[in-house]
C-alpha cells in the first residue's frame, strides 16, 4: 500500500464523498449516536478517514457525523482533517473499512448486517423486520448443524451463500409480522427458527414455499383441511407457544424449532393435516439437538 497522506478537507466535500459500500443503516445509528458520543461537539469530531483509488472517494468513517453534520444536528468543524487511504478498487476499500470500527461507535450485529444487505443490492427492505429476525443465529443454527459454523467469521462472509434466500425473505413484505403486545391481533413473528428454516425451504423449493410463509405470517389457515390443521397454521401456533412458554431463545431450542418449522411445511406440501405438535417433532435420544437438524438437512437434501 502506498503512503497514506493526511490533507485538510471541508466538511461539505466529505459528506459529498461515497459511504462505504459496507456501511450500516446511518440514520438508525445516528438516532442512537446523537443521544450518547455525538451528543455535543469534540476536537476528535475533525479527524476522518478516506479510501481513493483515482478520482474515487469513500468514507471509512465519520458516516453518521456527516449524516448530522448535513442535517445540523451536530456542529460541525471549520475543517476537517482526513486520512487518504490508496486502495486499488471497491473491494479493497470495503474490506479497509472493517478495520475502521469504532469501539465508540456502538456499531451493533444489527448495523454490520443491514450494511451487508445493503452491500448485496436487496432493497426495499424494511429495517424493522431486518433487526427483528435473528439472521446471524439462523445461519449459525444451519451451519453448527452441519459441523461448519465458525464464530469468528465475519458477517458479510457468514452472509453471502444466502443472498438469494434473503433477498426473497426481506423483499416479501412481512414487516407486519411484529404486532405491538397490546394489539389484539396474534401473529406468531419471525424469530431465527423462522428465518433458518425459510433458508432452508427457499433453497430447496423456491418460491413455492412463498404461500405457506404467507399464511404463517399471518397466523391463520390459507388452506382448509377438515382433518386438521394445515401445516402453516401449525408453525404459526407452535412458535405462538414457545414464546409463550419463554423457550425461543438458545442454540439448541433454535435447533429444535426450525425442525418442527421445516416439517410443518411439509406437512402443508403434502397436503396433510397436522393434529398434534408430536408429529413435526420428536427427539432422538441417540443425537444431540444439532445433530437431529443436520439429519433432516441431509435427507432432504439441503447444502449451504
Amino acid at each position: 500500500m502506498s503512503a497514506i497522506k493526511t490533507e485538510l478537507m471541508s466538511v461539505k466535500n466529505f459528506i459529498k464523498i461515497m459511504d462505504n459500500p459496507l456501511q450500516r443503516d446511518t440514520p438508525s445509528h445516528a438516532a442512537k449516536a446523537k443521544k450518547l458520543h455525538l451528543k455535543s461537539y469534540h476536537p476528535s469530531h475533525a479527524k476522518v478517514s478516506i479510501a481513493k483509488n483515482g478520482s474515487q472517494l469513500w468514507k471509512l468513517d465519520g458516516h453518521t457525523r456527516a449524516f448530522l453534520w448535513q442535517s445540523g444536528e451536530l456542529l460541525a468543524p471549520d475543517m476537517l482533517s482526513a486520512d487518504t487511504y490508496p486502495v486499488k478498487d471497491k473491494a479493497e476499500a470495503i474490506e479497509l473499512y472493517k478495520h475502521f470500527d469504532n469501539q465508540n461507535a456502538v456499531e451493533t450485529v444489527s448495523d454490520k448486517i443491514s450494511g451487508v444487505v445493503k452491500l448485496m443490492g436487496i432493497k426495499n427492505t424494511k429495517i424493522s423486520f431486518l433487526r427483528n429476525i435473528g439472521i446471524r443465529n439462523a445461519i449459525a443454527t444451519l451451519q453448527t448443524a452441519q459441523g461448519g459454523y465458525n464464530v469468528r467469521t465475519e458477517i458479510d462472509t457468514l452472509l453471502k451463500p444466502y443472498k438469494k434466500e434473503l433477498a426473497a425473505l426481506l423483499t416479501q413484505g412481512w414487516d407486519h409480522a411484529f404486532v405491538k403486545k397490546t394489539s389484539k391481533i396474534k401473529r406468531p413473528g419471525f424469530p431465527s427458527p423462522a428465518t433458518a428454516a425459510f433458508l432452508v425451504t427457499y433453497r430447496l423449493y423456491g418460491a413455492d414455499c412463498l404461500g405457506f410463509w404467507d399464511s404463517y405470517v399471518e397466523g391463520h389457515p390459507m388452506v382448509n383441511l377438515k382433518a386438521g390443521r394445515d401445516g402453516a397454521t401449525a408453525a404459526a401456533d407452535y412458535i405462538k407457544q414457545q414464546r409463550a412458554e419463554n423457550m425461543l431463545m438458545g442454540r439448541q431450542n433454535v435447533a429444535i424449532h426450525t425442525e418442527a418449522l421445516i416439517n410443518c411445511y411439509l406437512k402443508y406440501r403434502a397436503k396433510k393435516p397436522v393434529k398434534k405438535f408430536s408429529e413435526i417433532y420428536k427427539f432422538n435420544i441417540k443425537q444431540s439437538k444439532n445433530q437431529q437438524l443436520g439429519a433432516l438437512l441431509k435427507d432432504l437434501g439441503y447444502k449451504r
